[in-house]
């Protein structure tokens, strides 16, 4: 058989949406147990909220308060995961491989620890009884639990924005990058010009990842911000108590939001690949 049929009979079958050389029909079974494993605690889910009452808790301040700090905490802190974090992807995906594997490594580190222990990290970092926080004197103690709340969503944040940022950014824009400025642009117009534009879907897909994971924090944000009333925090409370319609409430709005930034994930992804 000459290459140029088994190229032709690839095409085939990509066109009748086949992958050559599939995947064993066994593996079916299993996929399907997971995807099982996905949809059983949303179905677990609806099933718990009082539809008839979910309009009531939705629209109630016991809700809507801990939804609002959620969410107000939660876009300035992906504000300052972008302003930091940006910079330090982009350094990470140009730099020489021995610097981009050593920062790899910190945000894949910070990535995987437990939100718990980042949230002691940054409590012990702004305790005005021990240093560092000693240092800072009255400002540390005058702290709220407000700017807590969002230095806690910004640790466990920020390396996500950083390690999505950076897969964009090394798969975007680097040969034109290196045509532009052989043409004679500079470095700031390169910047604006080649390598924002062409990592604008992984900027968006950062952006929003790092959005979501901060309004779910729950670990950092319970340890480093125990008076803040979060939207986790609330659901944890009522969770453990006797406030099951409210969980289950709260837990529908959540759900909602993951959807939409699912879906706009999904949007991102597809402009990215034309």
């Amino acid at each position: 058989m000459t290459g140029d049929t088994i190229a032709a009979r690839g095409t085939r079958a990509a066109g009748r949406g086949l992958v050559p050389g599939q995947l064993p029909r066994t593996l079916v079974i299993p996929a399907v147990v997971g995807a099982i494993a996905l949809v059983l605690p949303l179905a677990a889910l609806l099933l718990r909220v009082e539809w008839s009452t979910v309009v009531a808790e939705i629209g109630s301040a016991e809700l809507l308060d801990p939804l609002g700090l959620s969410a107000l905490t939660g876009l300035i802190a992906t504000a300052v995961c972008l302003v930091v974090g940006a910079p330090l992807a982009l350094v990470i995906a140009r730099a020489p491989r021995a610097i981009a594997g050593t920062l790899r490594v910190l945000a894949v580190t910070a990535l995987i620890l437990p939100p718990v222990v980042s949230g002691f990290g940054v409590r012990a970092l702004l305790d005005p009884a021990a240093f560092p926080g000693q240092a800072l004197g009255a400002w540390v103690a005058d702290l709220s639990p407000f700017v807590l709340v969002v230095t806690a969503q910004v640790a466990v944040s920020l390396p996500v924005l950083v390690l999505v940022l950076d897969q964009a950014l090394r798969t975007a824009g680097r040969d034109t990058e290196f045509v532009a400025a052989g043409l004679g642009a500079g470095r700031w117009r390169v910047f604006w010009r080649v390598t924002l534009p062409a990592a604008a879907p992984g900027i968006w897909a950062a952006v929003l990842l790092c959005f979501a994971r901060a309004i779910g924090e729950f670990g950092a944000t319970a340890l480093a911000a125990t008076e803040a009333r979060t939207a986790a925090l609330s659901l944890f409370a009522a969770g453990v108590g006797s406030g099951q319609a409210f969980a289950a409430a709260l837990s529908l709005v959540l759900l909602v939001v993951a959807l939409l930034v699912a879906v706009a994930l999904r949007s991102w992804r597809a402009e990215a690949s034309r």
